[in-house]
């Protein structure tokens, strides 16, 4: 999304630390956070309505959607 961890952690609500976790795979993230990821790319000019579902929920198939 073009954005730095610091700027993504402001748009979760939650902490630059806690993001780190989350992306380490040591935490996991809410159901918010995940809801939150995908209305930030949803509003993001570079990926606008391309993040697929079933990769933010289950790691699965393409990032992207065709």
């Amino acid at each position: 999304m073009n954005l730095e961890q610091k700027g993504l952690a402001v748009g979760l609500r939650t902490s630059q630390s806690q993001l780190s976790r989350i992306e380490a795979g040591t935490t996991a993230p809410t159901l918010y956070h995940l809801l939150t990821i995908k209305v930030l790319a949803d509003q993001n000019e570079h990926i606008n309505g391309s993040l697929s579902w079933s990769w933010l929920l289950e790691g699965k198939g393409n990032i992207f959607e065709n």
